[in-house]
């Protein structure tokens, strides 16, 4: 039979505890904006793209 390999980790567990500078942390200005989605302007009020 084969063998687990030696730096083999095995699965982490269901829950584990969260790093206190992770909770702390705050995203910065430019990845909040980065993270919204672009606006789309409609083109005009009547159309329908599923039509």
């Amino acid at each position: 039979p084969k063998q687990v390999h030696a730096q083999h980790v095995l699965a982490r567990p269901v829950s584990w505890p969260v790093p206190d500078c992770v909770l702390k942390a705050a995203a910065s200005e430019r990845l909040q904006k980065l993270a919204r989605p672009k606006t789309r302007q409609a083109l005009f009020e009547g159309y329908d793209p599923y039509r």
